[in-house]
């Protein structure tokens, strides 16, 4: 009686998909640890689809890919992932073969041949089924709009819950926040179904970013999944989890005002731009801000200037729209300007304040589920 064995590799269709699935997970390879297996990217492949995995202590990127290739017995095997991808993405199009061994692979494609050293499989972080406690279901835009608050998120490390997007929800709504104690961001939004209440859920800020990465191919709804150590996205391809920052986010509402003595309209695009401009002369003074006066005698309008002490100085004019309240002048962070006015999707946002030593709130115009607040800088004449 004749045994057949089996050869074990991968039969890839097309070089150029499997690149790009590969990248989706590249993200959460480590790349300085001291941990060698976490260098690596996870692939396992069967008769009906390829699963790329990266993993390191934190997060976990899995991707599956139905009818990119096939094995035809089930295989995996670990590779360092930054080479591998680096080779991957520059292979000539069609198709291409990984053939399989103990300790290596050889990757072939036309007349080119690599040999890679594999990793012990056994070895790599993939993580287990977890139960959640809340489980949802949001369309892509709206997930992505909330985590959107990240950019105002804390890079302190003095204070480490504040390097999260604070999660809380009720009835249908979720309610996104981030701070770094001197500016904050929040947005509010609606979900078809009423779900059971919960908050405390902070996701680092950093797989926000890979979060929203990840949801610009979207169309339909997507899952996300809680408990109180993880959270988890669910695509059609992608699986995305995190472990939660551990600890208790500040009550932040407490430091929202309610009552204006001040409010005006501005237009997005021409407050950016002479923003913009003006910055180039305020990077060059020690407080990095602007200085603001508001004009309302004749056309209201908002006098923006800055001076740096070696260069000189920049003046700018912009004219608002609807204005109530009085004139005064307050100074502003440049950057955490900038931040918030290109993090809106808007043409005009609505702008209030009380004094140049309290909070001004900005919220685009006819949208109240969207809020920035920024800390003045103290005026020094």
């Amino acid at each position: 009686m004749t045994t057949t064995m089996v050869k074990k590799e991968i039969s890839i269709k097309d070089a150029l998909g499997f690149a790009n699935a590969l990248s989706k997970a590249m993200p959460a390879v480590a790349k300085n640890t001291t941990v060698p297996i976490l260098t690596g990217i996870h692939v396992e492949a069967d008769a009906e689809c390829i699963t790329i995995t990266g993993s390191d202590d934190k997060t976990l990127i899995r991707v599956v890919e139905k009818g990119l290739g096939m094995a035809i017995e089930p295989v995996a095997f670990v590779v360092p992932g930054r080479m591998f991808s680096d080779i991957v993405k520059r292979l000539p199009k069609g198709e291409f073969t990984i053939h399989l061994s103990d300790t290596d692979i050889i990757l072939k494609a036309n007349k080119s041949s690599f040999e890679l050293k594999t990793m012990p499989v056994e070895d790599y972080p993939l993580r287990g089924s977890t139960p959640f406690d809340i489980s949802l279901e949001i369309e892509p835009m709206k997930l992505a709009k909330g985590f959107g608050t990240g950019f105002a998120a804390s890079t302190d490390n003095l204070r480490p819950t504040l390097h999260a997007v604070h999660l809380s929800g009720e009835g249908n709504t979720l309610s996104f926040v981030a701070t770094d104690a001197h500016r904050l961001s929040k947005v509010d939004v609606t979900l078809e179904e009423e779900f059971d209440p919960f908050k405390n859920i902070l996701v680092p800020a950093q797989s926000t970013k890979e979060i929203i990465s990840l949801l610009k191919e979207e169309k339909e709804k997507v899952t996300i999944q809680f408990n109180e150590r993880e959270f988890r996205l669910i695509t059609e391809k992608v699986t995305f989890s995190t472990r939660l920052i551990e600890g208790t986010y500040p009550d932040l509402n407490r430091i929202i005002p309610q009552d204006f003595k001040t409010t005006f309209d501005v237009n997005r695009e021409e407050i950016v731009g002479a923003l913009e401009r003006v910055n180039i002369v305020a990077q060059e003074s020690n407080m990095k801000c602007c200085r603001f006066q508001l004009a309302i005698e004749g056309i209201p309008s908002l006098l923006i200037s800055a001076t740096g002490t070696e260069v000189g100085k920049a003046k700018e004019q912009v004219f608002l729209g609807d204005m109530q309240g009085e004139s005064f002048k307050f100074a502003i962070s440049t950057k955490y300007l900038l931040d918030c006015f290109k993090q809106l999707s808007c043409k005009d946002v609505v702008v209030y304040g009380n004094s140049s030593v309290t909070p001004f709130v900005f919220r685009p115009k006819g949208d109240e589920c969207v809020l920035d607040l920024i800390l003045p800088v103290r005026l020094i004449d």
